[in-house]
């Protein structure tokens, strides 16, 4: 009876009440057939193979790349697109263009998103999250839809050019200006040996080819002071910091920049990895093949897949996988319903080798990894790489664990290589205690005619007060505000990342003048600072 004499009242102001709530029932009519269209066996987004032909995009580190992308509507109603948000694995930023556009029904919209680069390794565009909006705009709904594509983000350096040539009697290489005399290539046949991938074909011996029916190459006296090897640390400390990974990749860069540098020269180059073993291994070799080579393996080491190198056991990997697919593919491994099934660990297995096994082909990918000396990587790790998903190394370093690997390069080289040269080590030289241990490989290595050098990321350089500041911040979930209370916790980050600044200066210096009363030269290096003491 109340709502009666209201009406009857007043009946304008009855209507208009009404108004609103008819408008919403009308706007969630309109919805509905588009929120069944933004399934994804109607809907759909697609790289522009026109444009992107190649599989896995090859990418060039602290770039942008416009990359064009189609979504595809297969359903009965328009789609009014109101934002895009993506979903990425790895050292890369992908940001959509148009944050705002309709795709009509049976129809499909072309539109670009920006890839930016953060690091050199295999990353991938996952998929997006859509967001839509009826007529109206007064509503919305939101699906996640797949758009897989891998990229694959090399070492910021310039194209390889090989040193001119000059045809004389010698057929040698011309050194390149500013080569110094103990470099340049002889005349004089040291001895023979089996030709190497990288070596030029005026080194190979015609006559003891064709008597030993395999490639044979001479190798020349002097050949010896053109030699250079390459070590680069991988352990977890050399990927710490803030921001994370970005020691790591500036120390890739550093070894991709030398490698080129010694190939222009004429120079052999060869490239070992190792934490608390030698991971890779790549012989000596010359010319842009080999330089080729370490930069396809500099790009795979964020693709380290080694239980003994990871954080994950294969169960958590598992785990993690199965909530994946049933994210990515709506497929569900578990045994049950929820989250909290226990993962049918045979069916994952026997899924993901069949899915390998076709789609490896088609992305032209290859296992094992380029350079890797001895890898058992289990069936849920290489799909882990195949999809371009990073792997948390250990959390901590075992003492000792880093001596041990610089003491297997060594002896790896005087091994393999046989022969003098110069090796030049990237490491950060954290957790360096058996300073006499490592005494002694030098010293065996500077008998048989191997010079050391060390270049040391130093952690301080990578990390920034402000830096570290803006992430505690974020973490916490609140915003930057100029208060008196974010002033003080800013003067206490800054504290703390003093003391441990000076601790670490303090251990890396006493450690640099050990390593150069054995004749090793030292030398700190970071982003923005050259290299020196710190």
């Amino acid at each position: 009876m109340t709502l009666v004499g209201v009406a009857v009242r007043q009946p304008l102001m009855v209507a208009f009440g009404q108004v609103p709530f008819a408008i919403l029932l009308a706007a969630v009519a309109l919805l509905l057939p588009a929120a069944r269209s933004l399934d994804r066996r109607c809907a759909n987004f697609s790289v522009d193979e026109q444009e992107n032909a190649h599989p896995a995009m090859q990418l060039r580190r602290r770039g942008s790349t416009a990359v064009a992308v189609w979504m595809n509507n297969g359903g009965k109603a328009p789609l009014v697109i109101r934002r895009l948000t993506s979903y990425v694995s790895g050292p890369v930023e992908v940001e959509v263009q148009e944050a705002h556009f309709r795709v009509g029904a049976g129809r499909a919209v072309r539109f670009s998103v920006w890839v930016r680069t953060r690091g050199v390794g295999r990353s991938s565009l996952q998929g997006f999250d859509v967001e839509i909006l009826d007529p109206w705009g007064l509503l919305a709904a939101r699906d996640y839809l797949p758009c897989l594509q891998r990229f694959e983000t090399y070492p910021a350096v310039g194209r390889f050019r090989p040193p001119k040539e000059r045809r004389h009697r010698s057929s040698m290489i011309r050194p390149s200006r500013g080569t110094p005399l103990s470099s340049r290539s002889g005349t004089a046949v040291r001895e023979l040996r089996d030709f190497q991938p990288g070596d030029p074909l005026r080194a190979v011996a015609w006559k003891a080819t064709v008597r030993q029916r395999r490639l044979i190459a001479r190798e020349f006296d002097d050949e010896r002071t053109q030699v250079e090897f390459l070590a680069l640390d991988i352990s977890s400390s050399m990927r710490a910091g803030l921001p994370m990974g970005e020691k790591f990749d500036h120390a890739v860069e550093v070894v991709a920049r030398l490698a080129e540098l010694h190939l222009q020269q004429g120079r052999k180059v060869g490239l070992w990895t190792f934490d608390a073993g030698v991971y890779g291994e790549l012989k000596t070799g010359l010319g842009t093949p080999q330089l080729q080579r370490i930069q396809r393996h500099l790009l795979e080491l964020r693709s380290v897949v080694d239980a003994e190198r990871t954080a994950l056991s294969e169960e958590e990997l598992q785990e993690a996988l199965a909530d994946y697919l049933l994210v990515q593919e709506r497929l569900d491994f578990r045994h049950g319903q929820g989250l909290e099934g226990q993962v049918d660990a045979r069916l994952l297995k026997s899924w993901l080798a069949a899915m390998m096994e076709g789609e490896s082909s088609e992305w032209n990918w290859k296992e094992p990894a380029t350079g890797v000396v001895e890898e058992t990587a289990s069936v849920v790790r290489q799909f882990y790489r195949f999809r371009g998903l990073e792997l948390d190394p250990p959390s901590e370093v075992r003492p000792g664990t880093k001596v041990v690997g610089i003491q297997a390069v060594i002896r790896a080289i005087l091994t393999g290589e046989g022969a003098g040269g110069r090796l030049t080590i990237v490491s950060d030289l954290c957790g360096i205690k058996d300073v006499e241990s490592l005494r002694r490989s030098i010293g065996l290595g500077r008998r048989r005619g191997l010079s050391v050098r060390i270049l040391a990321p130093f952690s301080p350089f990578y990390t920034e007060v402000a830096t570290i500041y803006e992430k505690t911040s974020q973490g916490a979930g609140r915003l930057l505000r100029r208060t008196q209370k974010d002033r003080l916790t800013k003067q206490r980050v800054r504290l703390v990342h003093e003391l441990f600044t000076r601790s670490e200066r303090r251990e890396r210096r006493q450690l640099a003048r050990q390593l150069e009363a054995m004749g090793v030269e030292v030398q700190f290096i970071g982003p923005t600072h050259s290299a020196g003491q710190p």
